[in-house]
């Protein structure tokens, strides 16, 4: 777990700058087809690169050469996080018709209310349909996404959960916290149903690496690190 006094002074901040990945003719399939929009890796190792994320903290608190390695690290995991909850979250608002109470009465953005007015079923072809929301609105889309969590949701849907994951996001791509910051608060938030990254990556050993984080527990951390952070230890 990063500490407040331990933060490296020149984290890198603001979304994320990396390569679009190539997407490639429609295949048909939502699930597919969601990934290529939003540039997500299904085989993307979360569990270890949060491994990897906090050992290299961790090190470059004693060797201050290692600080450019965590920050590299950091700007490659926030990217797939940043991508991830934003499509997760867009896909949560479609289940506000059947669990949020007065929403047919509430006074949202036009372009949330037709978003779910007319948003497929299907979690996948949410993630696609709410891609293209974020391109045309921008950071107005997140604001209307926390708008419609807040209202009183019923069950183990939106709600103040989901709110909390678009506010810390929100803060990342407004650029009010470092990298840093923001992969060491996404680690540990949870939606109704467990850890938050759950609906697309393996999770089931992350809260076990946060705890190993927040003990600053070496021994555990090593046991999920990649080959290559291993070594530098």
């Amino acid at each position: 777990m990063v500490r407040g006094k331990h933060i490296i002074p020149k984290a890198s901040s603001g979304p994320a700058k990396t390569m679009s990945p190539e997407v490639g003719k429609s295949s048909g399939d939502p699930f597919t087809e969601a990934l290529n929009l939003w540039g997500l890796d299904r085989g993307f190792r979360l569990v270890q690169s949060i491994a990897d994320f906090y050992l290299l903290y961790s090190l470059s608190l004693d060797k201050p050469n290692v600080r450019t390695l965590v920050e590299t690290h950091a700007t490659t995991l926030g990217d797939q996080m940043r991508r991830y909850m934003n499509a997760a979250s867009g896909g949560e608002l479609r289940h506000a018709p059947s669990h949020a109470r007065g929403w047919h009465t509430a006074t949202l953005p036009d372009f949330i209310t037709e978003y779910v007015r007319t948003v497929p079923g299907d979690r996948y072809r949410a993630w696609g349909r709410w891609h293209g929301v974020w391109k045309e609105r921008g950071l107005e889309a997140l604001e209307g996404l926390c708008r419609g969590f807040s209202l009183q949701w019923r069950g183990a849907f939106g709600g103040r959960k989901w709110r909390l994951v678009v506010e810390n996001l929100l803060s990342y791509e407004r650029k009010e916290v470092s990298t840093i910051i923001f992969v060491d608060t996404a680690c540990n938030i949870e939606h109704n149903c467990g850890p938050v990254f759950n609906k697309l990556w393996d999770t089931s050993a992350l809260r076990h690496v946060y705890r190993a984080a927040f003990n600053e527990d070496r021994a555990t951390l090593l046991l999920y690190a990649s080959e290559s952070v291993k070594e530098l230890v």
